[in-house]
């Protein structure tokens, strides 16, 4: 009797568990969060291009300084780099 009355409280208490996810998860699923979150998302992909593409500008003006600066400092003729 005892072991039925427990089983029958894990089932009660699962089954309440079961419904409350379900509820948050119906909730989240509506069509106006739905639209919010794809909105968030790709808001923060441009916000992340945007950042990458940054980076990218920065990477190729310090190695075409770099570049330039190792072109200037050739001696033409040699074709060997002067270090002053």
């Amino acid at each position: 009797m005892i072991r039925r009355l427990f089983w029958m409280c894990v089932g009660a208490g699962f089954a309440v568990f079961v419904m409350r996810r379900m509820q948050e998860l119906r909730d989240k699923l509506r069509p106006e969060n739905v639209a919010g979150q794809v909105g968030d998302s790709l808001s923060g992909l441009g916000q992340g291009l945007r950042d990458a593409f940054q980076e990218g500008r920065e990477a190729m003006r310090e190695s075409e300084d770099a570049t330039w600066s190792e072109i200037r400092h050739t001696d033409p003729h040699s074709g060997t780099a002067r270090f002053n």
